[in-house]
Parts: C-alpha cells; sequence; structure tokens
C-alpha cells in the first residue's frame, strides 16, 4: 500500500495576475518484498514473527516500506519501517553439503544474482566478533561469507563461510540452484511481531 496524501500537493503563493499553477507529482517506486521465517536474529526479537527484506523495484522515487500484516485481510498491523535498500536475489550454484565442525568452509563456494546490488568482503576477525557481518540466507540456511568476488554486474562468489548459524545446521545439505538469497543487514531487516495464535494462520 502506498499512503498519498493530497495535502502535499497544495500550495501557497503570490504570483501576478498571468501565472498559471503548474503541480508536478512525483512518481513512487513499488517494493519488492522477501519474506523470512528464520530464527531470531536478535535478542529484542524473542517472540513469535517474522522478518521481510524490501526493496525499491525501480532505481527511483523510493523513500522506503513499512511491512503490514493481517490475521483476518481487514485489520492491518505495522512492523518496522525501513528505508535501506534490502540486498536479495538467487543463488545460481548450489551450496554443497557441509559437515565439518564450527569453523571455516574453505571447500564450498555459492554464486548469488543480487541484480544491481553489490556485496563487500569482510576479515575473519571481524565476522567473529560480530555474528550481523555478512550474514545472509541461502534457502533455509543462515551463514556468514568471508569474500565476495565479483563475477559480473550483481553477481557474486561467495566463499570462507561459516555455516549453519544460529541452529540452522539441519538445512546444510537440502541447497538447490535458484533459491532465495538474503542480506541480512542491520537497518535493512524488517521485523513484524506476532502472538502465538498467529502460528499456523494463512
Amino acid at each position: 500500500c502506498v499512503l498519498d496524501d493530497a495535502s502535499v500537493l497544495t500550495a501557497v503563493g503570490i504570483t501576478d495576475s498571468t501565472a498559471t499553477p503548474n503541480v508536478s507529482v512525483a512518481s513512487y517506486s513499488l517494493s519488492d518484498l522477501l519474506l523470512l521465517d528464520i530464527p531470531i536474529l536478535r535478542d529484542a526479537d524473542d517472540a513469535p514473527g517474522l522478518y521481510g527484506l524490501m526493496r525499491p523495484r525501480y532505481t527511483t522515487g523510493w523513500a522506503g516500506a513499512v511491512l503490514f500484516i493481517s490475521s483476518d485481510g481487514t485489520t492491518y498491523t505495522s512492523g518496522d519501517k525501513v528505508t535501506l535498500s534490502a540486498v536479495f536475489g538467487t543463488a545460481t550454484t548450489t551450496l554443497g553439503t557441509w559437515t565439518g565442525p564450527a569453523v571455516f568452509d574453505e571447500k564450498n563456494t555459492v554464486t548469488v544474482n543480487v541484480g544491481s546490488a553489490t556485496l563487500a568482503s569482510a576479515t575473519r576477525d571481524a565476522m567473529l566478533d560480530d555474528a550481523s557481518v555478512n550474514a545472509a540466507v541461502v534457502g533455509n540456511e543462515l551463514i556468514q561469507y568471508r569474500t565476495a568476488t565479483l563475477v559480473t554486474t550483481g553477481v557474486y562468489t561467495l566463499s570462507g563461510l561459516l555455516r549453519g548459524r544460529r541452529g540452522t545446521e539441519w538445512a546444510m545439505g537440502l541447497h538447490v540452484a535458484g533459491e532465495r538469497f538474503g542480506l541480512l543487514q542491520t537497518g535493512g531487516t524488517a521485523r513484524v511481531v506476532q502472538v502465538a495464535a498467529d502460528i499456523g494462520q494463512t
């Protein structure tokens, strides 16, 4: 939904008699949404709910978005507002199975397509100091990646992976090409809080 406030189209000014009004309404960009039913990313989110990644569909006219949720299709509750465009897309290769301990997976890589967005590398120390650094979801597995190697515009190969983050070890062997990829960056991830009675409902 887009809230359109007609009052912003009204302007008062003093002109001469030959002036004619000229009203220009700027277009807005639609938002794309990726919903994520994943383990909580922050202690403050320890309640039923889900996350949403939102980004502009077009390159101009986007000032952010708010995620709303409804259990009856009539009454909607607002969640977080984001002004930072989220980064998400698809995995173009299959992330290999990892059965090793909780150490860096230097064997497997995954190539992802994030459209016009960019991904950045991080240091090993930064990743170990902060679990949110380069945190991402691939399919249903939460990972962190150390190196993002540019293949072509919007396409990166991710390596130096910490796998099965936040209890998602069960998903490490369930990957397929074409599954979702999303960067779980601070400020670009919206949270909608639900109640226990919402679980299992449409």
